[in-house]
């Protein structure tokens, strides 16, 4: 069991009636626990009343007819747990009428209540539900194919446009829109970087390239948002200090970080590192639950884009800015995001193995990074609409391939991440390693997808986008029913659940190798212009069912 966070002594000495006692100290203290203050013998006999004061709120102290070993005084007070938040000082009152201020008190929330997440079965099932119908739906997404109507180089979306013809019509005078503070030199190294990178990392050539559609208003101003990024890294560390351990920070520094990820999830990542960085200086990674406390608090700060563009794409060539498919984009992604969200930040207690305080405000959190993400859609939109080919110029479609030797190492990897998280849930078991070839063999074996016959009969009964997401989740309500109704304990239903959730995604990804594509010139059979309405309308309905099952409203 992790160990309690906080230590509920304060050991406040003086040497006089009349000597300061160190008001400049600050301690950090739970709600809904006994507190304890020791007093000195010298001064302990002084004191008339000892009382903690700030904010419009008072409590005070009770003199326990116990002494500590050393002859100390001891004071004890509960902390109630709808104390209000905030700093207060312990306010001494001396028996000469005279009156100290002894120490400054920051009072937090709960942090110490063990937590299991395996005995969690609903939670779990939440978690086990979103990821794996998340993972198969982005696997199962289809990718566009490039245009041969001589404007290959209108291709703004995330896996980007040709960066070598784009580059020199980027730098036109008639395409390229200076910035609040104008840099070229700015332009290039994102689109080189973008491009190199990709041969190593596909994450930080993503990460360069986030925020790329700043980059046409802002300029070179564009890099004040990573250190906003640094800034409040630096602050969410300050909010932790006294707590111990790795813990999340306060709702209002997370809400501001995972925005701010969202615009920019370069500038969420940086968070994370100096967060980081600060915590293994200071020692705070004391056991393995800390170190996965620290990777989830990270990849809620700079996933969010990332989940969005998975889902729909952020930013889209011209060609197929349809007003319909974009406001699908904005409508679908941003809830996706949202409720992605929403479960990363209740997965964070399953990672630290405590109740964090964050997880009470999980769907606030969810709801904050759900907007945030409509918003970026919406300026996407409209700097692609002002000046595409200077887009195409900072996201180039054609990176540096993924080199074989990064691409196994990136395959290892994953799989190590996936282990390391999950055993906090399910400990290690067979379950696990099931569901992790579950998960890597479709990834592994599309590698090699050219070899497999194609199938267009096969494609165009596969469910994708929207009906894919509707498929799995009732799928896995069909899974959480059955063995709700089975006679399991909490453990062994936690890790069936599991084990089932991505069966359904393996299936499909093997079939989906089979069914790649249509027949030369057709598309999906609902994207046929003569299915227009029908699309449409079971385009609303299906998203509409999607919300309803994600909120609980259906199941």
């Amino acid at each position: 069991m992790r160990r309690v966070f906080l230590f509920l002594t304060a050991v406040l000495i003086g040497v006089g009636p009349t000597a300061a006692f160190g008001a400049d100290t600050e301690l950090t203290w739970e709600r809904s626990q006994m507190q304890q203050v020791e007093i000195d013998p010298a001064i302990g006999q002084s004191v008339s009343n000892l009382a903690l004061i700030g904010q419009g709120e008072s409590i005070e102290f009770t003199l326990s007819s116990n002494f500590t070993p050393e002859g100390r005084y001891l004071y004890q007070a509960l902390i109630p747990v709808s104390f209000p938040l905030g700093t207060y000082v312990i306010h001494a009152v001396l028996s000469d009428g005279t009156t100290k201020d002894l120490s400054l008190i920051r009072v937090v929330e709960y942090q110490s209540q063990s937590y299991n997440p395996l005995t969690d079965t609903k939670t779990i099932t939440t978690l086990s539900i979103t990821f794996f119908t998340l993972i198969a739906t982005w696997g199962l997404a289809d990718t566009p194919a490039r245009r041969q109507d001589g404007f290959e180089d209108d291709q703004t979306t995330f896996d980007g446009a040709d960066g070598g013809l784009l580059g020199r019509g980027a730098s036109d005078r008639r395409d390229f829109r200076k910035g609040l503070i104008s840099s070229i030199y700015l332009d290039q190294l994102r689109s080189v970087w973008t491009i190199t990178s990709n041969r190593f990392s596909p994450l930080f050539s993503r990460l360069i390239s986030d925020s790329g559609y700043l980059q046409f208003s802002l300029g070179g101003a564009v890099l004040v948002l990573p250190v906003i990024g640094a800034l409040l890294g630096g602050l969410a560390f300050q909010d932790i200090s006294g707590i111990g351990g790795v813990t999340t920070p306060s709702f209002a520094i997370s809400a501001t970080i995972v925005a701010l990820g969202a615009f920019d999830a370069g500038a969420g990542f940086i968070a994370g590192i100096v967060f980081g960085i600060c915590a293994l200086t200071s020692h705070r990674f004391e056991n393995i639950y800390d170190i996965r406390t620290y990777l989830g608090i990270t990849l809620l700060w700079f996933a969010p884009s990332f989940i969005a563009n998975a889902t729909r794409a952020l930013r889209k060539s011209r060609r197929d800015s349809d007003w319909w498919e974009r406001v699908t984009d904005v409508v679908l992604g941003s809830l996706i995001t949202g409720w992605a969200v929403h479960c990363i930040v209740l997965g964070l207690d399953g990672f630290a193995h405590l109740k964090l305080p964050l997880s009470s405000h999980a769907n606030s959190i969810g709801l904050i990074a759900g907007i945030s993400i409509a918003i970026r859609y919406l300026v996407e939109g409209y700097v692609n609409q002002k000046n595409h080919y200077y887009l195409s110029y900072l996201s180039p479609r054609n990176l540096n391939e993924h080199d074989p030797t990064f691409r196994l190492i990136g395959w290892f990897v994953k799989g190590i991440i996936f282990l390391f998280f999950a055993v906090s849930f399910l400990g290690v078991t067979w379950q696990l390693w099931v569901a992790l070839a579950l998960l890597m063999i479709p990834q592994i074996i599309k590698t090699i997808k050219e070899k497999f016959p194609n199938y267009p009969a096969l494609f165009q009964i596969l469910p994708v986008g929207v009906p894919a997401l509707v498929v799995m989740t009732l799928i896995g309500k069909f899974y959480s029913q059955y063995i709700h109704s089975l006679d399991l304990d909490s453990a062994s239903a936690s890790r069936t659940i599991f084990v089932l959730s991505p069966i359904p995604g393996f299936i499909i990804g093997l079939l989906k190798l089979l069914g790649r594509e249509a027949k030369d010139g057709d598309t999906r059979w609902y994207m046929r212009e003569n299915m227009k309405t029908i699309y449409r309308a079971g385009g609303v309905a299906l998203l509409s069912l999607y919300a309803a099952l994600t909120l609980g409203l259906v199941g």
